[in-house]
């Protein structure tokens, strides 16, 4: 049986190693890219060809023509996305945090699930953006006014990747 001491105290655990790596779960868990990470979003393209990429950072950050006036207004649906999912996902995290600490699941899963929720609510970000408006030649077009959404790619592609990076502890006996 290993001991753990921190503070003067000490804890016994029957499963050898159970206190390390629990203490590595907690103290290192995995980054969670929301959006379009390169790994899973870089190959895809719109049928014209167009990089699916460069639509996304196109919307979300504006475009401008030659002569300095905007030609795609800035739309920032991944910082709106990204905080909503920061807010979003407060509950379930501490949730799921709670259930790794008590062995229940594993880490990896937990940040699964909540890359699984916060992707939905990036959708939903890209959804319910209103402002601003598609310019009346470009509803003419889509035949939709909603700015982000017309063949539904971009909204489907959102997804989550967990990034991990290791930082051992080492528990002295």
């Amino acid at each position: 049986m290993k001991k753990f001491s921190a503070k003067g105290g000490s804890v016994e655990h029957k499963e050898p190693g159970f206190v390390e790596k629990l203490v590595n779960a907690l103290d290192d868990p995995p980054d969670i890219a929301i959006g379009f990470p390169m790994g899973k979003a870089s190959s895809i393209q719109y049928p014209d060809g167009t990089p699916l990429l460069d639509v996304a950072v196109y919307n979300n950050y504006g475009t401008f023509n030659e002569d300095g006036s905007e030609h795609i207004p800035a739309r920032p649906f991944m910082d709106i996305g990204g905080f909503n999912a920061a807010v979003g996902t407060k509950k379930i995290r501490k949730a799921l945090l709670q259930k790794v600490r008590e062995g229940k699941i594993k880490m990896e899963v937990a940040a699964n699930m909540i890359g699984a929720k916060a992707a939905a609510i990036m959708k939903n970000a890209i959804r319910d953006l209103k402002e601003p408006p598609n310019a009346p030649s470009t509803v003419a077009k889509k035949k939709s006014a909603n700015p982000l959404v017309d063949t539904g790619l971009l909204m489907q592609s959102v997804t989550w990747e967990l990034r991990k990076h290791k930082k051992q502890v080492e528990i002295p006996e």
